[in-house]
C-alpha cells in the first residue's frame, strides 16, 4: 500500500547512516579496542577470537568456497581481522564499514601487512559498492550493532549482493 511504502521511505530517509556518528566517535575516544569491546578486553583476547573462529570458519564454510571466491567482510573494524584471514587464505576480499574512523584504520593494518583487500565506507542497510555475485557475506559480531527494525533491510541487502547459491556467515 502507499502508506507502508511511505513508511518505508520515510524509515530509510532517516537511517542512512544509522551507526556512522557512533562508530567514528568510539574510535576516537576509545581506540580500535573500544570498537569491538568497549575498554573490557584486550587484542589478545581478539587475536585468540580470530583464531578459534577461524578453526570454525575452514572445518565449516571454506570447503563450501571456490579458490579465489568473492567474499565481503561486513562491519570489517579497525583492525580487519576476518578479511585478512580470508586474503591470506587467496580469496578476493572486499572490506565494509559503516565508519570513516574506523576503516581509515582497517586501511592501515591491511596496508602495512601488505595485503591486498579493498575497503569501502557502506552502510550495511543500503550496500552501494558491492555488486551482486559475492560468494560470501560475513559478518561477525557486527550484526548485533544493527537495530531491529534494520535487521531485515540489512539481510535483504546480504541476500540482493550475493550470487545464486552463496552463503552468508552471520
Amino acid at each position: 500500500s502507499n502508506i507502508f511504502l511511505g513508511a518505508l521511505t520515510f524509515l530509510e530517509s532517516k537511517t542512512k547512516s544509522w551507526g556512522r556518528d557512533i562508530w567514528d566517535k568510539k574510535q576516537e575516544e576509545q581506540g580500535s579496542l573500544g570498537v569491538i569491546a568497549g575498554t573490557v578486553e584486550t587484542k589478545s583476547f581478539f587475536d585468540k577470537q580470530t583464531i578459534k573462529e577461524f578453526k570454525i570458519i575452514e572445518k565449516m564454510v571454506l570447503p563450501l568456497l571456490k579458490k579465489g571466491a568473492k567474499i565481503v567482510d561486513a562491519g570489517v573494524g579497525p583492525f580487519a581481522r576476518f578479511s585478512i584471514e580470508f586474503a591470506r587464505r587467496g580469496f578476493s576480499v572486499t572490506g565494509i564499514d559503516i565508519s570513516p574512523n574506523v576503516l581509515e584504520m582497517a586501511k592501515k593494518r591491511v596496508y602495512r601487512l601488505g595485503y591486498n583487500i579493498k575497503l569501502f565506507e557502506d552502510d550495511l542497510t543500503n550496500i552501494k559498492y558491492v555488486k551482486r555475485g559475492q560468494d560470501l557475506v560475513f559478518c561477525f559480531g557486527t550484526f548485533g550493532h544493527i537495530p531491529s527494525f534494520l535487521a531485515l533491510k540489512t539481510l535483504n541487502e546480504f541476500n540482493r549482493i550475493l550470487k545464486n547459491k552463496g552463503y552468508a556467515y552471520i
